[in-house]
């Protein structure tokens, strides 16, 4: 299977797992539509990617609803991308394609694992206007904040960053400010906080003023995405992906 392709299964299986087919399974299976495959039973020996609540399910049993059943049957070691359909007393997962394991196809899934789970952070890097590290030595509610049109409403806050260093971007003044969500409403409640005493690495892109409370400067930027505030620990990564942004070596 060509690297391409092993990388396109990994985007789209939200559960990657290398295992051994049960030829002897006894158990129960639940019914599925004839076009729907059959269902072969797994052993999962090894979790490669997967949310934290399922990478804890290595060395159980799950049931993979396929349409490549006796290709499957006949792997000694297969590594399938999947998606996970439910999560009751059976583990019950779809694939979505399969290779048998060896030493290439194992580094290319690594790889291509790492490259998929590095994305995310890569493309805000790459959007971000401004990365900085600094601390939050103020922030106020604005206008907006203080009467909420729904349950949904964003609550937009300011802060006051008090900049340490300049990762990307042109030099601001000692302070900027940022604009972020302050809602623990499920639309925004992973957004960073931005509470005084807050520190770390800022991703930072100009606010939109089609969404920007009208009290709020168009010279503030906003953070308002989970990757948007990250810890001082994770500045060698940051750096690392500015450089391969740039193309240095």
């Amino acid at each position: 299977m060509d690297i391409e392709t092993l990388r396109r299964l990994v985007e789209e299986a939200g559960f990657v797992l290398r295992g051994s087919v049960h030829h002897q399974w006894k158990g129960e299976a639940p019914a599925i539509p004839a076009e729907a495959g059959e269902i072969v039973a797994i052993r999962m020996e090894h979790i490669l990617r997967s949310t934290p609540v399922l990478r804890s399910l290595a060395g159980h049993d799950a049931l993979v609803i396929t349409r490549h059943a006796d290709e499957l049957r006949q792997l000694r070691s297969p590594i399938l991308f999947t998606e996970c359909i439910s999560l009751g007393q059976q583990l019950l997962l779809r694939e979505i394609g399969h290779v048998e394991t060896s030493d290439e196809t194992s580094r290319q899934v690594a790889e291509a694992i790492t490259e998929a789970d590095e994305r995310p952070l890569l493309d805000r890097i790459a959007g971000a206007v401004l990365i900085v590290t600094g601390e939050v030595v103020e922030s106020e509610a604005t206008e907006s904040a203080r009467s909420p049109e729904s349950e949904h409403d964003p609550m937009w806050w300011v802060a006051r960053v008090a900049v340490k260093s300049v990762l990307k971007g042109r030099k601001p003044a000692s302070k900027i400010e940022v604009l972020f969500a302050s809602s623990t409403d499920i639309a925004w409640f992973k957004s960073p906080k931005l509470y005084t005493g807050t520190s770390g690495i800022f991703l930072l892109r100009h606010v939109r003023e089609d969404e920007t409370p009208k009290e709020v400067p168009r010279t503030a930027y906003e953070a308002i995405d989970p990757l948007d505030l990250l810890p001082a620990e994770r500045l060698a990564e940051v750096e690392r992906a500015l450089g391969e942004d740039r193309g240095d070596r």
